[in-house]
């Protein structure tokens, strides 16, 4: 192992407000991270240019993700403010080493992985050579532009062949960035000074080192990306020069239930040319805006920067709650709102049916772990004690026997044996109906929400459940309206002020950390 000496270098420039930059000693060696945000725990590992470190991989994208994780992001042994060390013996079991010190340095024990090239291509190396498919504390990896078979062609000769100088600087940086902006007077400047700070040339060259009579060149992929058994989001840009074409589609193939996302026009750094969008990598192997950004005005933005709110996360006793998943709202087929209401009024179109397998597999969740899972359905009409607008009903023998059915939960979420089935007449689950007390009887302190709609009954519900101080968890893909608008508003609005709106995958994630904990108690 080889440690070049370096002088103190000036703190990171250009970071977001709320972003910190820190030190903390990780297996022996000083290491400068980036830090940001609360809640679930992610962790992004940068790029291995010549100059690479986390700021200038991640600038553009940290505070987009803080403003649902603590997202950490080290620079790694070698790279940026951490110490000059590489070890030629074991590179890359010696950078997961210290991966994995600096997290237990965090009291962290596992998290979610963003990786960018290097970064990436690390992260499935670990996962596809453990024996699980992953080690236990990676949950999920987002891999920016790693992994897959990487050619040692001219457009890697430029990086590998870096000379130190402004020009060679550019060089690299038309190969990683398609757009011209990327490679300005302003952007070279920055990262050749990041290159040639005291170690940072020596420390990364080591990697490109090969005995004599060899080409010095890259090593690509190790271990079978078929193995990997984490959820995997493949993220990669069109005008790829490190790789062949089609790469990340093929990538995508070989890694089961993988998902991917291709940016147009872009090359190496998609996230960065694309940071709206790459700002918003999701845990879960999920690249995903949360539904309401694009409604948001810049004052919004600017205001939820500015108060983020720490989630309250899950009690100790969970129940899951389906609110009016019901034939009125699904109609007998799937169909367009627009044709649905013509012989289902209350119908929500294809929202409803697009949502019923991600509603299966949370309702499978629940069952598998022993949690009450309880149904709110409507109760029939009685002159006088119902709130609903009624209107003009067509009076056809078929339209009175679709009314008939309206209440009738549908099929494909229906109760099982020993589920509560409970009856409302106005939005709220709580009002008029006894939940309340037996959610007190059962010892429950959090209520998992899904079904409809978002913006009445759900909305409704969630508030009074706060009201009665419960936990309230609201699974995005899970609920659902007639309206997108109000329905992604009154999401980000029971975010700011009532409940914690997850991801599936999140609460899923939550619901089998029960499971094991259950089964070392068995």
């Amino acid at each position: 192992m080889v440690t070049v000496a370096s002088s103190p270098l000036a703190p990171p420039r250009g970071l977001p407000p709320g972003v910190s930059s820190r030190f903390v000693m990780a297996g022996g060696i000083r290491t400068h991270y980036l830090e940001a945000g609360r809640g679930e725990p992610v962790v992004l590992l940068h790029s291995a240019e010549f100059g690479g470190r986390a700021e200038l991989s991640w600038r553009y994208n940290i505070a987009a993700l803080a403003e649902r994780f603590h997202v950490c992001a080290p620079d790694m042994a070698g790279f940026g403010r951490t110490e000059k060390v590489f070890n030629f013996s074991d590179r890359n079991g010696f950078r997961v080493r210290h991966v994995r010190a600096f997290m237990k340095a965090l009291c962290i024990d596992s998290a979610h992985f963003v990786g960018n090239s290097f970064g990436g291509s690390i992260l499935q190396t670990i996962a596809a050579q453990h024996p699980s498919g992953a080690p236990k504390w990676i949950r999920s990896i987002v891999s920016v532009s790693g992994g897959g078979f990487a050619p040692d062609n001219d457009a890697r000769k430029v990086l590998t062949h870096y000379d130190g100088s402004r020009e060679g600087m550019r060089a690299i940086l038309r190969v990683m960035f398609w757009d011209e902006r990327w490679w300005s007077e302003e952007h070279v400047e920055e990262r050749w000074r990041a290159s040639i700070e005291p170690g940072a040339w020596e420390a990364v060259a080591a990697a490109r080192l090969a005995v004599p009579g060899q080409e010095k060149g890259f090593g690509s992929e190790r271990g079978d990306p078929g193995n990997i058994k984490v959820p995997v989001l493949v993220v990669g840009g069109d005008r790829e020069l490190l790789r062949e074409p089609g790469c990340w589609e093929d990538l995508h193939r070989r890694i089961p239930n993988a998902e991917l996302k291709i940016f147009s026009p872009a090359r190496h750094c998609p996230h960065i040319e694309f940071a709206d969008e790459g700002g918003r990598l999701a845990p879960g192997g999920r690249m995903t805006e949360r539904v309401w950004e694009r409604f948001l005005t810049d004052q919004d933005r600017a205001h939820v920067a500015a108060t983020q709110r720490a989630p309250r996360g899950f009690g100790e006793q969970l129940a899951l709650l389906l609110i009016d998943l019901y034939r009125w709202v699904f109609g007998d087929r799937p169909e367009p709102l627009l044709d649905a209401i013509k012989t289902w009024p209350g119908s929500c179109g294809l929202a409803g049916w697009q949502a019923v397998p991600k509603i299966q597999k949370l309702i499978a969740a629940a069952r598998e772990v022993d949690i009450p899972v309880i149904h709110i359905t409507g109760l029939d009409a009685i002159p006088g004690w119902s709130d609903h607008r009624t209107g003009t009903q067509d009076p056809s023998p078929e339209a009175a026997e679709r009314r008939r059915r309206q209440y009738d939960i549908v099929d494909e979420v229906a109760p099982i044996e020993g589920e509560a089935v409970l009856r409302k007449s106005s939005p709220s689950a709580f009002w008029g109906t006894p939940l309340a007390g037996h959610l007190n009887y059962l010892g429950v302190d959090t209520l998992v929400v899904a079904g409809e709609s978002t913006s009445g009954c759900v909305r409704a519900t969630v508030v009074d459940g706060r009201t009665y101080r419960y936990n309230m968890i609201v699974v995005e893909e899970c609920v659902f309206d007639r309206h997108e608008a109000t329905h992604a508003i009154n999401l980000f609005d029971m975010d700011q002020k009532y409940a914690d709106v997850m991801g599936l995958d999140e609460v899923i994630e939550h619901l089998a950390g029960k499971r094991v904990k259950v089964a070392a108690l068995a």
